[in-house]
């Protein structure tokens, strides 16, 4: 695995941050629409404010589609994931970027054959202190408890006033069979020497 900065109309000082790189295979990617191409498909608003986020994409440019909100609300998405081995625990990742004193809930909340909650697999808050400091979008990558039948996965926005901002983009939900395969994800242990 090779990672290069390209020279262009950037800065000859500007900087790429990398940190915690995962490479594993990936036979399912359980979450439909995490990239937002296809408008707000598959996710529902979770509060009266329906547009709480909007989708933002542009059908001639690949992958150009992300979620944003100027307001406070949620959206989720329910995920059937009875067809996996039980005891599977999940990576979740997700791209956030924002402008202003906002912050961002994540809740997977584990659900039985009926879709009422009973249980639940992580509780994450990003704070507005983290968020405004970012300067771009920052990947989040979490691990959840093993979920029994389905599960629901839920971003709660807290934004004060309409002109801050938040956006979302490129939500993944992965069962984790193996173990990460790259030595030194985040480059805590000799630096760049593994």
């Amino acid at each position: 695995m090779t990672f290069t900065k390209g020279v262009g109309f950037a800065q000859e000082d500007d900087l790429i941050y990398i940190d915690y790189v995962i490479l594993a295979p990936m036979a399912y990617r359980e979450i439909k629409n995490g990239g937002f191409e296809a408008n707000l498909n598959n996710w529902v608003a979770e509060s009266e404010n329906l547009v709480a986020f909007v989708s933002a994409y542009d059908e001639s440019l690949v992958d150009s589609g992300h979620a944003v909100t100027n307001f406070n609300g949620s959206r989720y998405q329910d995920i059937y994931i009875r067809h996996l081995p039980q005891k599977t625990p999940f990576l979740l990742s997700f791209g956030v970027e924002g402008q202003g004193q906002v912050s961002l809930g994540v809740l997977v909340e584990w659900l039985n054959q009926s879709g009422k909650e009973i249980g639940t697999g992580l509780m994450a808050s990003i704070p507005n202190e983290t968020i405004n400091n970012q300067q771009n979008y920052l990947t989040y990558v979490f691990v959840t408890t093993p979920p029994t039948f389905g599960t629901r996965i839920i971003f709660d926005v807290d934004i004060p006033n309409d002109q801050n901002s938040l956006r979302l983009d490129q939500i993944l939900f992965i069962p984790i069979f193996r173990k990460n395969l790259v030595l030194n994800p985040s480059f805590e242990i000799n630096g760049l020497d593994n």
